[in-house]
């Protein structure tokens, strides 16, 4: 490197295949989720669009939102809140929920 004194060497270090199967993890993760939502939305619209709005939360981007999906009735206005979970393991009978996820989708208050 050019701002180095003689004799000194500036050495960018690598990341370990541990790190990199992690990040690869992560944006295999990322994807999967991605995937899921559009496939439930595409369910909500072709099951549910006649008598519901179906907004996809995070459409464009990452909205922030506690649930991925809002159903909201055209009469009643009644809203449905859904969290999409998604896996690309064949064999998972579980899945993971945040603690705020948990809150927020046992809080009464919310109608």
């Amino acid at each position: 490197a050019r701002d180095c004194l003689p004799g000194q060497h500036h050495f960018i270090e690598r990341p370990s295949k541990r790190d990199r199967d992690f990040q690869k993890s992560q944006e295999q993760a990322q994807y999967t989720g991605e995937e899921g939502e559009y496939f439930a939305y595409l369910h909500f619209v072709a099951n549910f669009g006649a008598l519901y709005d179906v907004q996809w939360m995070n459409y464009s981007r990452e909205s922030g939102s506690h649930y991925d999906i809002l159903l909201t009735h055209r009469k009643s206005g009644t809203r449905t809140f859904i969290e999409v979970k998604s896996t690309s393991r064949k064999h998972k009978p579980y899945f993971e929920v945040s603690r705020i996820q948990y809150e927020w989708a046992t809080d009464s208050s919310i109608d």
